[in-house]
């Protein structure tokens, strides 16, 4: 107890920018994990929680004053499943939600059964941020390790055409496929966006659509330089490189196989493409938008209206239930304290 206390008071004693940025590098290094794990193609564990991650604030009360604002910038609030972060963000008041600048989440889509309807529908990461009106990320991460090559691409691509609450998307890709696939048209008949368009051209100009011509936005593929690199690789600037697909001459484009990316020396290339909106491009979903029609049919909204997560979940019999738990994640995780946090994480 008396060398905690002293080194306490040594901290208080640092000038206030010191201490600043010594609560920066201890947030921006703090990971809150909540989801499931899969230990099998049908075996789930449940994330534990580590209690003590955001501890500092509940230390004293001058430390608390300093960085019961801050803490909701910085972390990074990582989900496995998107199912996990609506059961996190969508009740938070808006004063909340508005601080959140890092969330980390699996591209796996959200599986709803509808009410009147007889399938199971799939929906997009896109469809599913619309349901946390009010989330102003700087910095979305989206891993697309587990999922198909089509669903990867069709996520992004919607991601760049309507997602809201985010400023920059990131997303992993662990090898070269999700740019080489190739599509039968008569299989995808009907679902045009499966096929695949010379990337990151066709996702800017998509992005230039929604934010204009002469904006900034613009979209950035990295793969590593050499394959089979340690997982995360593609993160360094030393180990990546830009990489940009050449329109071909004839229209066969994404009806084959791309030769070269699938090819033995280049498959296992991980991938990480970049989105980024303009500095005045609008990222905030509308929360005033009423009118289901403006909705179409691969989104939520079009038969849920105005309903909130829980009821959406209530109605659509989800698969997944309600547990709540946290683990340690790059660093740490936590089990929030009301008394000392804005919501009990």
């Amino acid at each position: 107890m008396q060398g905690s206390s002293a080194v306490t008071c040594s901290l208080l004693r640092l000038p206030r920018e010191i201490r600043d940025l010594i609560w920066e590098c201890l947030f921006i290094s703090t990971t809150l994990t909540s989801g499931d794990r899969h230990v099998s193609r049908i075996s789930t564990y449940r994330v534990k929680p580590n209690p003590n991650s955001l501890a500092i604030l509940r230390t004293c009360q001058q430390i608390h004053r300093e960085t019961k604002d801050l803490w909701l910038k910085l972390v990074l609030f990582d989900f496995t499943h998107i199912e996990f972060l609506l059961d996190k963000f969508s009740p938070l008041p808006l004063p909340v939600l508005s601080q959140i600048r890092r969330t980390r989440v699996s591209s796996r889509p959200l599986m709803l059964s509808p009410p009147d309807c007889d399938d199971d529908i799939y929906y997009r990461l896109d469809s599913a941020f619309a349901l946390v009106p009010g989330l102003q990320l700087k910095t979305l991460e989206v891993d697309a390790t587990v999922e198909s090559d089509m669903v990867v691409y069709d996520t992004i691509s919607r991601l760049v055409e309507r997602g809201s609450g985010w400023r920059e998307l990131q997303v992993f890709i662990p090898n070269s496929k999700v740019l080489a696939y190739k599509v039968d048209p008569d299989e995808f008949f009907g679902f045009p966006e499966y096929r695949r368009t010379p990337q990151p051209d066709g996702w800017t100009r998509a992005l230039r659509r929604r934010d204009g011509q002469n904006s900034a936005s613009e979209v950035k593929i990295y793969r590593t330089r050499q394959p089979n690199a340690d997982p995360g690789a593609v993160y360094d600037p030393s180990m990546r490189e830009t990489f940009t697909q050449k329109p071909q001459a004839n229209s066969t484009f994404g009806l084959e196989e791309d030769a070269f990316l699938i090819s033995e020396q280049e498959l296992g290339n991980q991938m990480l493409v970049v989105v980024k909106r303009a500095p005045d491009a609008e990222i905030v979903e509308d929360i005033e938008r009423q009118n289901a029609q403006e909705y179409d049919g691969e989104d939520i909204r079009q038969w849920a209206g105005n309903m909130t997560w829980d009821e959406i979940r209530k109605a659509s019999m989800s698969l997944f239930d309600d547990d709540e738990s946290f683990e340690e994640g790059d660093g740490s995780s936590e089990e929030g304290n009301s008394e000392h946090e804005p919501f009990a994480f």
